[in-house]
């Protein structure tokens, strides 16, 4: 196995990791190539299109399975830069526009017959860990006029930053299963509460949505697992960078809009972001809690039995090339 294939691996290793705790599942078929159904407007080599792993899910609002069309980067720092990110949106851009048109794409990786959305996803991991730049002065740069996409096409961007963040709440969730603080994933399942205009088609066993994971507030809800004695409760994972007291407040506020503080259910919140100090973020939710609190006539001390706050670890996810060449 050459170089180059194992560093490649890397990414479909941490993607395929991340993604299980999520209750994302992924078909069997990858590294495939699939016809073009445009060839006169995409001109892509071969006329074909690639697909590194398919991932789907079942969208609790929209009531339809949402097919991630992936293309997997492991690149070294010095590697991720604006040429190489924008090939490949572009490259991906033409690819899920024509996802959604072609029958080779169909007969390879869609199982039902009711209505379905492709959504694209680059998923950029950072295999050497250095990656310390402004992703996004890369991002502003691409003219997303220049995609080839519909109105109606989604492209996900899986910058170094958010695959680290996803790789750190992943552990983190693989960790309290281990130890008995959570139940395995067929037992817990991500909230989506009925909105306005809008209610949850689905029952109790939601994945996490593409728009979830890439958002600062990601929810598990759980019931009583009597095999295990695992109480009842919700996991919060908030990762907003430098949250002040009003962000912590706005936070609790949306607790309480979802009904949570109204359950009899412990509320663990865990923060997620290496670049603040634990004993400060420990001192602006306490201080965001008895606000909180002031506000609303609310008992603190009830508040306190009822709601954690924790900072989870920041966890390095690399890969031995030896290994991996291996396997």
């Amino acid at each position: 196995m050459t170089e180059t294939t194992i560093i490649a691996k890397m990414a479909e290793k941490v993607s395929k990791e991340i993604f299980r705790v999520f209750k994302w599942e992924r078909k069997r078929s990858k590294d495939r190539n699939w016809n073009c159904a445009i060839p006169e407007i995409h001109k892509t080599h071969a006329g074909t299109h690639p697909s590194d792993v398919v991932y789907f899910y079942r969208h609790p609002y929209l009531g339809e399975d949402v097919y991630i069309n992936t293309d997997l980067k492991s690149y070294a720092k010095d590697s991720i830069k604006k040429p190489s990110i924008t090939n490949a949106i572009t490259s991906l851009a033409k690819a899920t526009h024509c996802a959604n048109h072609s029958d080779s794409f169909e007969k390879k990786y869609i199982h039902t017959d009711e209505q379905y959305d492709v959504v694209g996803m680059l998923f950029i991991y950072n295999h050497c860990g250095n990656y310390d730049s402004d992703f996004n002065t890369i991002l502003n740069s691409v003219k997303q006029e220049e995609l080839q996409l519909e109105h109606t096409n989604k492209l996900f961007i899986l910058s170094p930053t958010k695959v680290q963040k996803l790789c750190d709440i992943s552990t983190d969730i693989r960790l309290l299963i281990g130890d008995l603080e959570l139940p395995q994933p067929e037992n817990y399942s991500f909230l989506y509460p009925d909105l306005v205009l809008t209610k949850n088609r689905l029952s109790d066993n939601e994945s996490a949505t593409l728009e979830t994971l890439l958002s600062d507030v990601i929810i598990i809800k759980h019931d009583y697992d009597d095999h295990n004695d695992i109480k009842a409760g919700f996991v919060v994972y908030y990762s907003k960078k430098n949250p002040t007291i009003d962000d912590f407040i706005y936070l609790l506020d949306s607790l309480s809009h979802y009904q949570m503080l109204d359950k009899n259910r412990k509320i663990r919140i865990r923060y997620t972001h290496k670049e603040q100090k634990e004993d400060d973020f420990a001192n602006v939710f306490e201080c965001a809690l008895t606000k909180y609190a002031a506000i609303w006539g609310k008992k603190k001390e009830s508040l306190d039995k009822k709601i954690s706050f924790e900072i989870i670890t920041t966890f390095s996810k690399k890969y031995s090339e030896s290994v991996l060449g291996m396997e």
